[in-house]
């Protein structure tokens, strides 16, 4: 379900700009929103919806809000550091009501799986691709690409197990 938000997310604000319509991130991110509450009105009791828009939207208003370095080779990593903060930050609230956990594990699994998972991403496209035009040495290159990629995603997670007191549990909330 949450790959097809983002893909819904991503279709709207790409057909906009496709047609020369320029708009604002958080406009294409409230027209996805209210699309997807429409073709299906139960969504709004998804976990998983609240954690998609509160990220997305935590990262677009972190994005509009601050600063650019002015060193280029900056400008990755503080922009990876703010997304990963600010989604942090605004689902922190969310992830203890739901879960009843704590955690600040994901500001350090985050840089390493936001880069691993783009590496996979297109390793992987990439290995389709040459594999479609039977280029067999590019199909295995990307696809080793592809499996080193896969494998830092999934071994970032693993920083509980290397530090476990970066997630703790708390209460839940009392019944209003």
């Amino acid at each position: 379900m949450s790959v097809m938000r983002a893909t819904v997310m991503a279709i709207l604000y790409l057909g906009l700009r496709a047609i020369d319509q320029r708009t604002a991130a958080v406009h294409a991110l409230s027209l996805s929103l209210v699309a997807i509450l429409l073709a299906t009105p139960l969504a709004i009791a998804d976990v998983g919806l609240w954690l998609n828009f509160g990220a997305t939207a935590a990262i677009v208003a972190a994005a509009s809000l601050s600063p650019r370095p002015r060193q280029a080779w900056l400008r990755a990593p503080v922009a990876l550091v703010l997304a990963s903060l600010s989604a942090e930050v605004v689902l922190m609230p969310i992830v203890a009501f739901v879960f009843q956990r704590m955690t600040l594990a994901g500001l350090g699994a985050n840089l390493v799986a936001i880069p691993a998972m783009a590496v996979a991403q297109v390793a992987a496209t990439v290995t389709v691709a040459a594999d479609a035009c039977h280029v067999a040495w590019l199909a295995w290159l990307a696809g080793w690409g592809t499996h080193l990629g896969v494998v830092a995603l999934l071994g970032s997670g693993t920083i509980v197990d290397a530090a476990p007191w970066l997630t703790w549990r708390v209460p839940s909330p009392p019944h209003l």
